[in-house]
């Protein structure tokens, strides 16, 4: 699966795109995701598995901010990088596409920490 990111200025107006992306086979879902800071939420699956996620963020959204430390960590750590790699397809293998709702609770945890780590990281001054 494919998570892409998208900033915009002003989230209210990707309501409007919603025709658009459901012509692309995308579904809408909405502020599906529930954080702290609402999101737009888009999924494209084919064959019943998943094949893309569209995250979008209004600019300044914290957790737009805390993805983008997050994916620099994971590209500057290979031993964070290859834990989480290991821990997805164990999830995979578990839950299957078919029950994305656990595979992705299945994270929860593990994420949180790693995020956690990647913050320190990043106030470290992103040492190598």
């Amino acid at each position: 699966q494919i998570d892409i990111y998208v900033a915009v200025k002003d989230l209210v107006l990707v309501k409007q795109m919603y025709d658009i992306m459901e012509k692309e086979g995308f579904k809408c879902w909405g502020d599906y995701i529930q954080k702290d800071e609402p999101e737009e939420y888009f999924t494209k699956d084919k064959d019943g598995n998943r094949e893309f996620s569209v995250h979008v963020m209004q600019y300044g959204n914290a957790n737009l901010d805390d993805t983008i430390i997050f994916r620099d960590y994971l590209r500057a750590n290979e031993k964070a990088r290859e834990s989480y790699i290991k821990l997805k397809l164990k999830l995979m293998e578990k839950f299957s596409d078919q029950d994305y709702n656990s595979y992705g609770k299945g994270k929860i945890d593990f994420l949180e920490d790693l995020k956690a780590k990647a913050r320190l990281w990043d106030k470290a001054g992103r040492p190598s």
